[in-house]
């Protein structure tokens, strides 16, 4: 386990210990070797296309940086494979098992002393609380389950890294179906678009955690394990 320091950790510091919870039975994505939050990349002035933003969004609302881009990926994930999940026996059958074996061991956060011994946290760590109550809405295990779902119907799985109004971190799990990956050919990915009810929601590159499973026919979207029956 990645060290925690007994502060708020900062964001690259979610992302690594969220790796080592998924990596035995989700692949990562590649990521840039320094994460940000975001923040430092958008301003507070204008839009772009219609794209809409959140209240709690880390970043703020200039989403210039998605003009000329289209989305990439999204033919891989069509809405009809995450139906096989409710219309087949075999495919329900399979994927909760795994799904609700995922959801079951609890996630504990270490940190390391001045000797380097690895330690527990607290259960009132803010990044132990995040883990165990990923947002007001979603259980440690809803996290878990969706995202091994995600993975075994689309391929991929994505996390919307938000902030709530007092600051907190929180984990958005997000339907593969839904979002589009921006590719950027400096950046490898420029960003990510969600299309939500209410319309379609940016995300920059630092604020999203993708999961897939690689697809040797498409760098940006991942390949279902179901794939082949398809």
């Amino acid at each position: 386990m990645t060290d925690i320091r007994d502060s708020f950790p900062s964001m690259p510091s979610i992302l690594r210990a969220a790796y080592q919870r998924v990596k035995t039975s989700a692949p990562l994505a590649a990521f840039a070797a320094k994460l940000t939050s975001g923040r430092s990349r958008l301003s507070r002035e204008g839009g772009s296309g219609g794209i809409q933003q959140r209240s709690n969004r880390a970043a703020a609302s200039d989403l210039t940086w998605l003009d000329g881009f289209s989305g990439s990926g999204t033919g891989w994930a069509r809405t009809e494979y995450g139906e096989y999940y409710a219309t087949s026996v075999s495919v329900y059958a399979a994927v909760k098992l795994r799904a609700e074996a995922l959801s079951r061991p609890p996630l504990q956060v270490y940190r390391r002393d001045a000797q380097g011994i690895r330690l527990p946290v607290e259960q009132t760590h803010p990044m132990q609380r995040l883990f165990d109550r990923v947002n007001p809405w979603f259980t440690r295990g809803d996290l878990w389950r969706a995202t091994e779902i995600y993975l075994n119907l689309w391929g991929s799985a994505f996390w919307a890294l938000e902030r709530d109004d007092q600051g907190a971190w929180e984990i958005w799990p997000l339907r593969p179906d839904r979002v589009s990956i921006l590719p950027d050919k400096h950046q490898y990915i420029r960003g990510f678009v969600y299309y939500g009810r209410s319309g379609p929601v940016a995300y920059t590159a630092d604020e999203m955690l993708w999961l897939r499973y690689f697809n040797p026919l498409e760098e940006y979207a991942g390949l279902s394990p179901i794939a082949p029956a398809r």
